[in-house]
């Protein structure tokens, strides 16, 4: 069923606005009746029904509404590393679709050279298109946050504020499996750090540890880096899955 996110609800009429009306008259080819599911961002999932359709405006009836079953009660921040290319889309895409709350592109060592302002800015409204139409895709009950870009130093500062904080690294660290069976159950927030192309410098991961970051691995073999982090967010989530 097309699934759309939506402002909270005032009333039980909602009105599309001209580019979600476009794609649901035009692409969707929706009509007066059919059943549509809207989200307000917040949590709250609502069964709906197109109420009317004219030219470039569309608006639903509201029948029902119940708290999104798909939202996982794990907080997990992916702190990414920039790569290069269009990479760190695909990386926003797949994680969005697991369950990700946030997403914050790193500028570490390894990184490709900063991109101007102007760039970095519209880079962020790319991704955050792409983080919206996954998560309508996926089901999900909230638009999952695209931070703006950080360097090294911002990211270290703020790794003490999650419950735990999971590094791979490259060059090892404790088996994926062996860390996650150590956690608690209470673990509310997981902040995964996974580096670009280039990995970590060595001195970028003493400082990770010395932090309170917890070394991981994900197997004898080099992932990619646009690979990494769909692993290890599948292994997190399947691990604290209720």
């Amino acid at each position: 069923m097309p699934r759309f996110f939506i402002e909270k609800p005032v009333g039980d009429i909602v009105s599309f606005d001209a580019e979600a009306s476009r794609h649901i008259a035009r692409a969707l080819r929706m009509w007066t009746g059919d059943a549509i599911e809207l989200c307000d961002g917040q949590g709250t999932d609502y069964s709906a029904a197109i109420d009317a359709v004219s030219d470039g405006s569309v608006t639903a009836r509201i029948l029902s509404s119940a708290p999104c079953s798909s939202e996982p009660t794990l907080n997990v921040t992916l702190f990414q590393c920039v790569p290069k290319a269009d990479k760190l889309e695909q990386i926003v895409r797949q994680t969005v679709e697991l369950g990700v709350g946030t997403v914050v592109p790193v500028f570490s060592r390894y990184t490709v050279p900063q991109k101007k302002a102007e760039a970095r800015q519209k880079q962020l409204s790319r991704l955050r298109a792409i983080a919206k139409s996954a998560a309508e895709q996926s089901g999900r009950g909230i638009i999952p946050q695209i931070a703006g870009h950080v360097d090294f130093d911002e990211m270290v500062l703020s790794i003490s504020s999650f419950d735990v904080a999971l590094f791979f690294y490259e060059h090892g660290g404790r088996p994926m499996k062996n860390v996650l069976s150590g956690l608690s159950a209470d673990v509310k927030s997981v902040a995964v750090v996974v580096g670009a192309e280039g990995g970590f410098h060595e001195d970028e991961a003493t400082r990770l540890q010395e932090c309170g970051a917890q070394v991981c691995s994900l197997g004898p073999r080099i992932l990619r880096c646009e690979t990494a982090p769909v692993v290890a967010l599948g292994n997190i989530f399947c691990a604290f899955s209720e």
